[in-house]
């Protein structure tokens, strides 16, 4: 009963499993040995987020050097837990989401970057139900980055820069709703502990237990 619950962790540990005997590998290693491919590919989109923000490269470089030996998912990276796996599907809802509201990007690239980011969203819920948390700062960061348009000094009119905001919204809310919406829908299996009481309670444990 337990692959019901959070399955993707599970999922993918079984296609590794199916797969082992053609690679040169065992079954058991290639299972224990995806936490590793998990975390390279969050340092790679680490790398990613950092020239997407207009950083160097270089400077994108050591954030992901930094992330991959001065964090804990260098510890982690020797698991089989399920955060590796949460933790590069939040990565890289992030990238997508940073390049949907990229204005530099064409229309169609910022629409797949949508739905890229919904489905990264998504597939983070269902490998950790606690991605779930994560989705309100998504709201936030929309915010901080019409601040910081602004103080670069990117004017519009003020009409249409909000109507663009509460379009921005709109997707960012929408989004995190429709998620919840899922999670509550697909309760029973999936989603099983996809509830205010479950979210609340793991709130409670944060704040009291800080780690």
């Amino acid at each position: 009963e337990y692959e019901s619950v959070e399955p993707l962790h599970s999922a993918l540990a079984a296609l590794a499993y199916r797969l082992a005997p053609r690679l040169p590998a065992g079954n058991i290693p290639a299972i224990f040995s995806l936490s590793l491919f998990y975390t390279a590919l969050t340092g790679v989109l680490v790398f990613l987020l950092g020239l997407q923000a207009g950083y160097s490269t270089g400077a994108a470089l050591s954030a992901a050097l930094f992330f991959g030996v001065g964090t804990l998912a260098f510890p982690y990276a020797r698991t089989f837990f399920r955060d590796t796996p949460a933790m590069l599907f939040l990565a890289a809802a992030l990238l997508a989401y940073e390049r949907a509201l990229d204005p530099a990007r064409p229309p169609v690239a910022r629409r797949w970057a949508w739905a890229a980011w919904a489905v990264c969203l998504l597939a983070g819920i269902a490998t950790k139900n606690s991605i779930t948390l994560a989705a309100p700062l998504f709201v936030l960061l929309a915010v901080w980055r019409g601040k910081r348009e602004e103080g670069r000094g990117k004017r519009e009119e003020g009409e249409e820069r909000r109507k663009k905001d509460g379009i921005r919204f709109a997707v960012v809310i929408g989004g995190v709703l429709l998620l919840l919406a899922a999670a509550q829908l697909w309760g029973g299996a999936i989603f099983q502990r996809a509830s205010p009481a479950y979210y609340r309670e793991t709130l409670r444990i944060l704040l009291n237990k800080p780690h």
